[in-house]
């Protein structure tokens, strides 16, 4: 696993945080041009490391490995890794400000299953991919919206 105090555990926990986001349908275009931002930097001397964690983002062995590269890098390569990494966290932060979800299921199975989002202020208050269930099956969403307090 990697070390989470390094410049290069943080930057492959942003990519691989954004790669997931960046698949998402109306992700901003700031979390797009940070992403890039980082991605660009990093391909310079990780090119097929880097793409081979954008495409299984969830890999720890491929996480270890562009972060091991990423801190054999020298300090001023680091800090301005460490700002790209900052922007990018920046964004993300932003974007689910923007848009909180309530409840967000993408594949679920279980003998029964009850949600329930009580008060959502603004963007999803419930969205479910995949539920497969043999009993009872409830969702609810009370307020979706303005707070009513």
């Amino acid at each position: 696993m990697t070390d989470p105090l390094t410049i290069g555990s943080l930057a492959v926990s942003a990519l691989s945080i954004a790669a997931k986001k960046a698949l998402e349908a109306g992700v901003g275009e700031v979390i797009k041009d940070a992403y890039a931002g980082l991605k660009s930097k990093i391909a310079e001397w990780s090119g097929t490391d880097l793409a081979a964690l954008e495409k299984d983002p969830d890999s720890k062995g491929r996480q270890l490995i562009v972060a091991e590269e990423i801190n054999r890098q020298p300090p001023e390569v680091r800090t301005e890794i460490k700002a790209l990494v900052l922007a990018l966290n920046e964004a993300l932060r932003k974007a689910a400000e923007a848009n909180p979800i309530g409840i967000d299921v993408q594949q679920i199975e279980a003998a029964s299953i009850a949600l329930k989002a009580t008060d959502v202020q603004g963007g999803t208050g419930m969205k479910i991919g995949t539920a497969k269930t043999t009993g009872a099956f409830t969702a609810e969403v009370s307020n979706v919206g303005e707070s009513k307090r």
